[in-house]
């Protein structure tokens, strides 16, 4: 990406409506100190492929912004969060044998994570009901929705999360054209 330039991020939940996250460069810089670098590689010494990198992830600021004063506990909470999911992701993916195994272990963390979205997503207009603000509802579900685009964000990796999800779905007995 251009300095100055933006990149938009369109999430569309199933049965939801789309989340489209816009971020220029400088936005999409990860918070110093939030992670303490790469927890792991796709595959151990040794049975490493060339072309892949560790998954790292982080709280966006413009996240972290976006919440009131004195939410410090929140921002940490967020951060803690994201440096659980990297490193069980890292680890799950070491331990794997080959690169659908790993595609596998990522796959099911994009599935929690859609969840996650999902139900906070549920909680805004409830809250708005009920009087209160959902300022922390939305501040977790675009938190969520930004870890799956920088899931996807990993080139190397992006390809064959598709892969596992069509393979889930033919798996699952879902024909497409009336087969």
């Amino acid at each position: 990406m251009t300095p100055g330039r933006s990149a938009a991020t369109r999430y569309t939940p199933r049965g939801g409506r789309a989340i489209t996250l816009q971020r220029s460069q400088r936005q999409h810089q990860r918070i110093e100190g939030v992670l303490p670098g790469a927890v792991g590689s796709l595959f151990p010494p040794g049975r490493q492929s060339p072309d892949m990198d560790s998954v790292t992830l982080g709280v966006p600021e413009p996240i972290l912004d976006s919440l009131p004063e004195g939410s410090e506990n929140v921002e940490q909470d967020m951060k803690r969060a994201v440096e659980g999911i990297q490193s069980r992701l890292n680890r799950a993916i070491d331990e794997a044998d080959d690169e659908e195994e790993a595609a596998g272990h990522v796959v099911d963390q994009l599935e929690r994570l859609e969840a996650h979205l999902e139900r906070y997503d549920e909680f805004v207009p409830e809250l708005r009901a009920w009087g209160q603000s959902p300022i922390y509802a939305i501040a977790w579900r675009n938190l969520q929705a930004d870890l799956i685009a920088q899931l996807y964000e990993h080139d190397w990796l992006a390809t064959r999360i598709d892969r596992e999800r069509n393979y889930r779905a033919v798996e699952d007995g879902i024909r497409f054209g009336g087969r």
